[in-house]
């Protein structure tokens, strides 16, 4: 029980210490979030026409495989 009334006496210390620390967050600009959105959009589109390409070309020759040596 005592634990709990000392945690909610340092309760509005810890309130008031948090107002404080959100007062110096900053935020990114408008032109750093669209820059980094485009990059992780532009990898995105990349790694997944790579990863495409990949499956295809190991299924073609999978379908090979099985083609000449019977199944």
């Amino acid at each position: 029980m005592e634990k709990f009334l000392s945690t909610l006496k340092s309760f509005p210390k810890f309130i008031s210490e948090s107002i404080e620390e959100t007062k110096k967050l900053t935020f990114p600009t408008k032109a750093s979030v669209i820059a980094g959105t485009s990059a992780v959009f532009i990898v995105s589109i990349i790694l997944s026409i790579y990863i495409f390409l990949i499956d295809f070309i190991v299924s073609q020759i999978i379908a090979y495989i099985i083609k000449v040596f019977g199944g």
